[in-house]
C-alpha cells in the first residue's frame, strides 16, 4: 500500500531512554518523537531477539524498532501496525516465530535468517532475507 513499509531513521546514539537522530531526539519514556508523532510501542532488538519492549498509552501510533548488537546501534525503523504485525517483521526483525512449526537454521542478523519448516513428510527450508 502507498506510504507503508519501513521508514529507516538516521540515528546515531541510544543512551538510556533517549534515541538521538538526525531530526531530533526520541523520548522513549514518554513515547513522543521529535515531530510529536505518538508511538504505540518501542522495541529494542539485540542480535535478532527482543530485549526490551515499552508500550505507551496511545491507542493510535507507530512502532519504533531499534536494532542493536551489544552496545552498537545498527538501525532504527518506524512502522505502522500492518507492517509491524506482518509475518516478515515478526520472524525476521523480532525473532518471533512458532517453534512448533519452524527451526531457525541460520542467523546472520540483521541481514539473513534461514528457517527450516518442520514437517513429518518433508523438510523444506524457508529463507527470509533482507533485500538492499
Amino acid at each position: 500500500k502507498p506510504r507503508q513499509g519501513y521508514k529507516i531513521l538516521n540515528c546515531s546514539r541510544l543512551h538510556s531512554y533517549t534515541l538521538s537522530c538526525r531530526h531530533g531526539a526520541f523520548d522513549l519514556k514518554t513515547g513522543l518523537t521529535p515531530k510529536r508523532v505518538r508511538l504505540k510501542e518501542a522495541v529494542l532488538i539485540d542480535d535478532g531477539f527482543v530485549k526490551r519492549r515499552t508500550r505507551y498509552p496511545h491507542k493510535n501510533g507507530l512502532y519504533l524498532q531499534v536494532l542493536i548488537s551489544g552496545s552498537r546501534l545498527i538501525s532504527v525503523h518506524m512502522v505502522g501496525e500492518e507492517v509491524y504485525q506482518s509475518n516478515f517483521n515478526q520472524m525476521f526483525i523480532l525473532g518471533r516465530y512458532d517453534k512448533n512449526l519452524f527451526d531457525q537454521y541460520y542467523s546472520a542478523f540483521p541481514w539473513t535468517r534461514v528457517f527450516r519448516v518442520k514437517s513429518d513428510t518433508q523438510r523444506d527450508i524457508a529463507v527470509v532475507s533482507k533485500s538492499n
